[in-house]
C-alpha cells in the first residue's frame, strides 16, 4: 500500500476529529437535544417498557396516535424492502405487545405480535437479553398451532447484527428468520414516520426523541447530518481508500479496547478474590480473546471455581451476549469440565437457586445451563458492535479502570455472599 493512502488516511482522521469537536461543542450548547424522556424515565435499553412499548403504539391502526394505519403501512414497506418480504397492509391489524405463547409446556412472551388477514409477524427484540433456549421454535409452534394456517415471518431485531443462537431457533433455520437491526431497519422506519407526521407536531416529536436515542445507543450521539458533514470530506478515490482503511483500523482498536477490558477484569478479580483460593483455570466454554471478540460472535467470558460439592464444580460465570454481559453459577462435572444441565441434576439445580437466589438481584433460572442468573446493568455498554459513547470513552485507560474497579467490587461481594451461604446451608 502506497504512502499516499495512509497519509490520506492521517489527513482524514484530523478532518473528522475537528468535526467530531466541533459537534461536540455545539451538543453541549443544545440543552433541548440533551433532554430526552426515554433516558429520563430510565426507558433507554429497556427492551419491554420502553422499545417494544413504543413500537407497538406507532404500528397499532388504533393507537393514540390517532393517525391510523398510516405508520404500519410504513412499516411493511420498509420490511419488505429490507428482507423481500410480500406483505400486504391491512388497516384491522391487531398489534400486541408481550403477547402471550405458551408452547412446548413452556410460558414466553413475543415482544411484538402483529397479525393481519393473512400474515402473523412476530418480532423478537433484543437490546440486551439473551436468548432463550429454543425461543423462537416455541413462538413458531404457537403461531403454528393457533394462526389458522397464516403466514408466519419471523424477525429478530438487534442492536449488532448478530443472528440467532443455535439454541434459541431449536428446529428452525437461519434462513427462516429476518435478521434486521435498530442501525439499518428501525431508523429508516422512524425517518419515514416523521415524514408520515409532519404535521402532527406532538406526535413527530416523540418520534424525534426516539430517533434521538436509537441514534445514541448504535451510532453514539451523532446525528445524520453529522454524518453525512464527515462524509462530504471523502471526495477523491485516494480518500475512499483511507476511509476503508480507517474502518479497519477501528474495528481491531475496537476488538483491542474490550480484549483490554476483559484482561483487565480478570487481573482485578484474581487480586481481588484470591487466585489461589478459586481456581480460574477452568475452560467450560469460550475463553475471551482478541481474535474471539473481534469475530464478534457466540458467548465468551470468564469463569472460575467457588465451591465443589460430590462430582459437581460451582463455577462463577461472566459471559457476554450481544451488547450485555451476564453472570451467574452454573455446574461443571468436576473431572470433565463439561457444563451440567438443569434436565440431569435437576435437584441440585433447584436447591441451589433456593439457597443463591438472594446474592442475585432480579436471579432467574429460565436458562437450562444456569443455576441462577442476571443481567449486569453496570457495564451494559461493553459493546464492540456499538460506537456508543461509553463504549468509546474506554479507550481512557481511567474511565476503563474505574469501571472495573467497580464492577470487581460487585462481583466480590456477590461471590461472597455465594459462598458464605453454600457454606451455612443445611444442604451442603
Amino acid at each position: 500500500m502506497g504512502n499516499t493512502i495512509l497519509e490520506h488516511a492521517v489527513e482524514f482522521l484530523a478532518d473528522a476529529a475537528i468535526l467530531v469537536k466541533i459537534h461536540e461543542v455545539k451538543r453541549q450548547g443544545n440543552v433541548t437535544r440533551n433532554f430526552n424522556l426515554f433516558e429520563i424515565l430510565d426507558r433507554a435499553r429497556d427492551e419491554v417498557k420502553g422499545h417494544s412499548k413504543f413500537l407497538g403504539v406507532l404500528l397499532d391502526p388504533k393507537g393514540v396516535h390517532g393517525l391510523g394505519d398510516v405508520f404500519l403501512a410504513a412499516f411493511f414497506d420498509e420490511i419488505n424492502s429490507h428482507c423481500g418480504l410480500n406483505i400486504v397492509n391491512d388497516p384491522e391489524a391487531v398489534v400486541i405487545t408481550e403477547k402471550f405463547a405458551p408452547a412446548g409446556g413452556v410460558g414466553g412472551r413475543i415482544d411484538l405480535y402483529i397479525e393481519t388477514k393473512t400474515t402473523i409477524i412476530v418480532i423478537e427484540n433484543k437490546i440486551d437479553a439473551w436468548d432463550q433456549n429454543k425461543q423462537l421454535e416455541r413462538y413458531a409452534d404457537y403461531v403454528e398451532s393457533n394462526s389458522n394456517n397464516k403466514k408466519l415471518h419471523i424477525v429478530y431485531l438487534t442492536l449488532d447484527e448478530r443472528e440467532p443462537s443455535v439454541d434459541s431457533r431449536g428446529r428452525l433455520n437461519l434462513h427462516d428468520i429476518n435478521c434486521v437491526t435498530y442501525e439499518n431497519f428501525i431508523l429508516d422506519f422512524l425517518e419515514r414516520c416523521v415524514k408520515e407526521s409532519a404535521n402532527f407536531h406532538s406526535v413527530r416529536e416523540s418520534i424525534n426523541q426516539y430517533i434521538d436515542l436509537v441514534r445514541k445507543i448504535t451510532k453514539g450521539s451523532f446525528a445524520m447530518e453529522d454524518i453525512k458533514e464527515i462524509a462530504e470530506k471523502i471526495d477523491s478515490p485516494q480518500k475512499m481508500k483511507a476511509a476503508g482503511l480507517i474502518g479497519e483500523a477501528i474495528k481491531v482498536k475496537r476488538s483491542g479496547i474490550e480484549t483490554a477490558f476483559w484482561s483487565e477484569l480478570e487481573s482485578k478479580l484474581k487480586n481481588n478474590l484470591g487466585a489461589e483460593e478459586l481456581d480460574f483455570g477452568i475452560d467450560c466454554s469460550q475463553k475471551y480473546g482478541e481474535e474471539v471478540i473481534k469475530n464478534g460472535t457466540g458467548r465468551y467470558g470468564i469463569w472460575f471455581k467457588i465451591f465443589e460439592y460430590g462430582d459437581l464444580d460451582y463455577c462463577f460465570t461472566i459471559i457476554k451476549e450481544g451488547g450485555m454481559l451476564y453472570q451467574g453459577i452454573r455446574f461443571l462435572d468436576t473431572k470433565t469440565h463439561d457444563i451440567v444441565f438443569r434436565k440431569d441434576n435437576q435437584k441440585y439445580f433447584d436447591d441451589t437457586y433456593k439457597i443463591l437466589h438472594p446474592c442475585f438481584e432480579g436471579g432467574s433460572s429460565n436458562d437450562p445451563g444456569w443455576v441462577i442468573y442476571n443481567a449486569q446493568k453496570t457495564v451494559s455498554q461493553i459493546n464492540i458492535k456499538s460506537f456508543s459513547d461509553e463504549f468509546v470513552s474506554l479507550l481512557d485507560s481511567n474511565i476503563r479502570g474505574e469501571l472495573i474497579d467497580k464492577y470487581a467490587k460487585e462481583i466480590q461481594e456477590i461471590v461472597e455472599n455465594s459462598i458464605r451461604s453454600l457454606k451455612n446451608s443445611s444442604v451442603y
